[in-house]
């Protein structure tokens, strides 16, 4: 049955008793793909409970569909904002209700025009006061591993979300007017990090757009981490981000015991990570791969090790070896000093070690990872993938 006019009789027989009756019409609701929703806008009647019952479950299959087909799409968009806004755009058209026809780039360019209207500055503060202080959007304390906390349709219409949600409009809005504004993947949190009189200054976006500069994070390094300067100064790229999205998605969800929404959402953790841990070289120069400073692996992603063979799983990262002299010059391989080093958990084994980039491969087997600390470091989803938790790496005395 193709005829959208027979939708409203086959809605009234999701009443039905019969099971195998209400299979069939489930069936052949769900064959009407994205026509579904637009003709159920047009029913007058009211819905029973079983009705939205089973029209949620159709429509839940149908939007994991449409972003498992269109999830690739954001690899290849142009610039770092673009490709954010597309990812997020998909993420948040696969959380949003079927029954709400909102776009994100939508309410961004009308987040933008307010701003322009009321202030018209490239001043950053101005923009945060105006987002966090004008609008009152805010961290979302009661209700923080909501799943709809990651929606940017929901953040930005109930004004409430966690930290990268909350950072990323305020990047979003401020690249419309021609503010730059960077994500900061302080530890256990995120910020927002801007130029202030030619210095680092940063928002804190979950605490009402506080203002944070460089120096105070300075003054308080032995209370937060003796590292805590190359954390201020981290470049952090689209696809990072959008790994926390997912990782925060998958834990919600298993929060909420929605395990079919949580395995699906680590089916596209699983996807971006490989896509991060094989990238492909084709279209780079010598120059950039011997100049490239971005770590080819990230925490969760599974390694061996190109001299001993050894598997193992990343924990933590060093934009460069934070070794002693010592330490270093007794190692037997001796790579460049100048590269990322990993801090890895050795499979089947109580052992942690640190290695080179350029000593490491991706471990393609995907096989189970066995360490005594695994569980402290990492939630596994049920599709397989390590998940890295909020619990910090130790600081390392080589």
């Amino acid at each position: 049955m193709t005829d959208p006019t027979q939708i409203p009789f086959l809605i009234k027989l999701l009443d039905d008793e019969s099971p195998n009756i209400q299979s069939k019409v489930k069936r052949e609701l769900d064959a009407f793909g994205p026509l579904l929703m637009s003709e159920l806008r047009k029913i007058s009647f009211p819905l029973s409970n079983r009705q939205k019952e089973s029209l949620d479950l159709i429509f839940e299959r149908q939007q994991r569909a449409q972003l498992r087909r269109l999830w690739s799409s954001w690899y290849t968009v142009e610039g770092g904002y673009p490709r954010l806004e597309a990812a997020l755009s998909l993420i948040s058209d696969y959380l949003t209700a079927y029954d709400y026809d909102i776009r994100l780039s939508g309410l961004l360019d009308d987040l933008a025009t307010q701003y322009r209207r009321k202030y018209n500055s490239k001043d950053p503060r101005l923009l945060a006061q105006f987002l966090f202080d004008d609008l009152g959007m805010q961290g979302n304390d009661e209700d923080y591993y909501n799943p709809q906390n990651s929606n940017m349709n929901f953040v930005i219409n109930e004004k409430q979300g966690i930290p990268i949600s909350l950072v990323s409009i305020y990047m979003l809005v401020g690249y419309r007017v021609g503010i730059p504004i960077e994500g900061c993947p302080f530890p256990g949190h995120f910020l927002a990090r801007i130029e202030l009189y030619g210095q680092n200054a940063f928002i804190d976006c979950y605490s009402n757009g506080q203002l944070i500069m460089e120096s105070d994070f300075l003054k308080a390094r032995d209370e937060i981490a003796e590292n805590i300067t190359d954390t201020l100064y981290e470049q952090i790229s689209t696809e990072a981000m959008i790994r926390r999205y997912l990782a925060n998605l998958v834990r919600a969800f298993q929060i909420e015991e929605d395990l079919t929404s949580a395995n699906f959402v680590a089916g596209l953790f699983e996807d971006l990570e490989f896509r991060i841990a094989n990238k492909t070289f084709e279209t780079i120069t010598p120059d950039q791969i011997i100049n490239c400073s971005e770590p080819r692996y990230l925490p969760g992603n599974l390694v061996k090790h190109s001299r001993y063979g050894y598997r193992a799983i990343v924990v933590d990262i060093d934009p460069e070896c934070r070794a002693t002299d010592e330490w270093y010059y007794g190692n037997q391989t001796q790579p460049s000093r100048e590269q990322p080093w990993f801090h890895l958990l050795v499979h089947d084994s109580e052992q942690v070690t640190y290695v080179a980039e350029n000593n490491l491969l991706p471990d393609e087997s995907r096989h189970e990872i066995k360490h005594p600390l695994l569980s402290y470091f990492f939630v596994r989803s049920d599709g397989g993938a390590y998940l890295r938790n909020e619990n910090q790496w130790p600081e390392t005395d080589f």
